[in-house]
């Protein structure tokens, strides 16, 4: 399938400190597949604003079921790197938090993960969500990357991702300092749509937070989304009584862990509707670059609120 027949969320970007590992975790946990490995262009490290000295080696995966969204990992050489969320705790806010998987398999993802030296916040634990009945853990691999790993149990059959041992990332979690905020942010500058918006006190641990605590810790959530039944939405999530640091300003190349989302759109300039509003988000204004395996592209990249990401990316 064209990249462009699916104008959802088309990719996740990761800075890694070992490419090889990375592969090979991947296509362990869920037979993941290499479609691109070389160097980053030079045009996009000068986009991001890195120095010459700044040399840069990508892999491109995906999951065998989902062929047209990928993971690009990439590995910084040449200037400095911090760790964007590697002693992060769940409730620290700014930049991506996890990815969240769906899997058939919860246990034996969890297993392979355990093996391959990854760790966990939590054991796996049921999770119930109005009508939906899942077992959910969220993983923490190498480099300050996490997972949230989803197994249906019951519920929820008209809007699940493809089923999957380990497949594409559907939603990308943010732990932000206010979701009213963060909402206003996607919906007013970027015309995206809110899915969900309430307060939750959910009886399970996935976060390593003292059991005591489990059930009536409140959190307020937001799901938006920029394109209607397309994966890729992002859930905002806001922590009450947990107070942590603020890590945002740490979220950028070439620092180590989750970098940006990319969403694919037929025309940048038709992208924000706010047109006769200056969007001070804007970080890296309107440019073509070289993405393989795309080849040129043109790029828009906006900061969210709290630190997050988001690269609009047209095909030229």
């Amino acid at each position: 399938m064209s990249w462009t027949e699916k104008l959802g969320w088309q990719e996740a970007v990761l800075s890694v400190t070992n490419l090889d590992r990375w592969v090979d975790d991947l296509h362990a946990l869920g037979g993941w597949t290499v479609r691109h490995r070389g160097m980053v262009h030079r045009s996009l490290l000068g986009y991001w604003d890195l120095p010459a000295s700044v040399t840069a080696e990508e892999a491109v995966l995906f999951a065998p079921e989902e062929d047209h969204r990928w993971l690009r990992l990439i590995r910084f050489e040449g200037a400095p790197q911090l760790a964007i969320r590697a002693s992060a705790q769940p409730w620290d806010t700014g930049g991506l938090f996890s990815l969240l998987i769906r899997t058939d398999d919860i246990e034996s993802v969890y297993q392979t993960a355990l093996q391959r030296g990854w760790g966990s916040h939590n054991e796996v634990d049921v999770m119930r969500f109005e009508d939906i009945v899942t077992l959910n853990v969220v993983l923490r691999g190498p480099d300050g990357i996490n997972f949230g790993v989803y197994e249906f149990v019951s519920g929820g059959e008209n809007g699940r991702p493809p089923l999957t041992r380990f497949g594409m990332p559907f939603t990308s979690q943010q732990i932000v300092r206010s979701v009213e905020a963060s909402r206003a942010f996607y919906a007013d500058s970027l015309g995206w749509s809110a899915t969900y918006n309430g307060e939750t006190r959910l009886a399970i641990n996935q976060f390593g937070m003292p059991d005591n605590y489990k059930g009536w810790v409140p959190k307020y959530v937001s799901l938006v989304e920029a394109v209607p039944q397309q994966w890729g939405q992002l859930e905002l999530v806001q922590w009450t009584i947990f107070q942590g640091r603020d890590v945002s300003s740490l979220a950028k190349p070439p620092n180590i862990g989750p970098t940006a989302l990319r969403w694919c759109v037929p025309d940048i300039e038709k992208y924000l509707p706010n047109q006769d509003t200056k969007i001070s988000s804007v970080v890296f204004e309107p440019s073509t670059v070289k993405l393989e395996p795309f080849g040129e592209v043109s790029m828009l990249t906006i900061r969210s609120p709290d630190g997050a990401l988001i690269e609009i990316v047209e095909p030229s």
